[in-house]
């Protein structure tokens, strides 16, 4: 049996639409779906549910490759209210709302949480720039006192302590991702040495 969709005109057996009493087929309501959703995450809380998701599977990502658990208790209205904040976290420039990132203070990949308070909004490029960086190497790299400080007091308000403490855990952090980087690279080199042996050996 067949029967012609109300939308695109063409006429389609009844396995082309989701249920026979639906009037649309099924390429005609996922493109629909689609546009839907396309509109919705152009919104500015479809642009904070669009970080959240990115977020979460950031952090099943890390769990798969890691083989850790990351704590994720990141919720919407918590985005939202991050997005919110007319200033960029570590700039401390004005950003529009649909140039609005979110960035973990504490990357994920280094043992950084997807909570509320390791998270802040950044401008697309600080977040570019910042990248996987621990957030001490990268305040240090700006040179911007009066952002610095007000992201250090911010997080030590979330946190409920001092705003020593706060920078005292972000040295450690930068000082355990330069040691993570100077393994990695070791680790590199080591692999490049035994690849270079064994082509040595096979042409023996």
């Amino acid at each position: 049996m067949t029967k012609v969709c109300t939308n695109c005109k063409t006429e389609k057996k009844l396995e082309q639409f989701y249920a026979p009493s639906r009037s649309h087929c099924i390429d005609c309501e996922r493109r629909a779906a689609k546009e839907r959703m396309k509109r919705y995450y152009a919104t500015f809380r479809g642009k904070a549910a669009q970080a959240l998701n990115d977020s979460r599977k950031a952090v099943k990502r890390i769990e798969r490759e890691q083989g850790v658990k990351v704590e994720d208790d990141l919720t919407i209205y918590e985005v939202l209210w991050i997005f919110s904040e007319p200033c960029c976290a570590y700039c401390g420039k004005e950003v529009p709302e649909q140039d609005r990132t979110l960035d973990h203070i504490t990357p994920i990949k280094y043992g950084g949480s997807n909570t509320f308070d390791n998270v802040m909004m950044a401008c697309r490029s600080c977040n570019s720039a910042k990248a996987d960086r621990p957030v001490y190497d990268f305040i240090h790299r700006q040179q911007n006192i009066e952002a610095t400080k007000q992201l250090v007091e911010r997080v030590a308000a979330r946190r409920v302590t001092s705003y020593y403490d706060v920078l005292d855990e972000w040295e450690q952090q930068a000082t355990y991702y330069h040691v993570e980087q100077v393994k990695e690279r070791l680790r590199k080199r080591m692999r490049e040495y035994r690849r270079k042996q064994a082509t040595t050996q096979v042409e023996k």
